[in-house]
């Protein structure tokens, strides 16, 4: 008498005789089989490529994508320039090749102002003063009653005491 786990023939006690599986039943009964049986070596090596390459491309297209914020906001200029002037050396040498670099020099030109409005305004939620980020939250007021920001700001501009 040998008992199995997984038997080929579920054991359908609860249903009547001649009544047929639901396609709800037969989708679980293939999956519960799929998931039974051992994934191959060949598939696992086959989706552990794929799921290499498809981080490479993805690592590639955002170090591709943070270029223009990278190199800073004259990265557009240089490019210009330096795809302009390759254009310009090469317009002899091959005019196809001159002409798609002086296309790639004017869409490098408008990819940080492109690259601006896909990213939307660079907005932060705290208040800016000169570039940089201000200190607006509410700490208990100190010895004089004003908040903590304002006492910073009126003990920095304020003259040392006299003697």
């Amino acid at each position: 008498m040998t008992i199995r786990q997984f038997p080929e023939q579920p054991e359908d006690k609860d249903r009547p005789e001649g009544k047929p599986r639901t396609r709800l039943e037969d989708e679980v009964l293939e999956i519960l089989q799929r998931t039974d049986t051992p994934v191959s070596m060949s598939d696992h090596v086959r989706r552990k490529v794929a799921r290499e390459r498809r981080e490479r491309t993805q690592q590639w297209r955002n170090e591709a994508l943070s270029l223009p914020s990278r190199l800073g906001a004259f990265s557009g200029i240089f490019g210009f320039a330096i795809l302009g002037l390759l254009s310009y050396l090469l317009r002899d040498v091959s005019p196809l090749l001159a002409t798609i670099l002086a296309v790639l020099s004017v869409i490098v030109l408008f990819l940080p102002v492109v690259d601006r409005f896909r990213n939307g305004p660079q907005s932060s939620t705290q208040k800016r003063w000169r570039g940089r980020d201000m200190d607006t939250s509410f700490r208990p007021p100190g010895s004089s009653g004003q908040p903590a920001w304002f006492e910073h700001l009126r003990d920095r501009f304020r003259k040392p005491p006299r003697i």
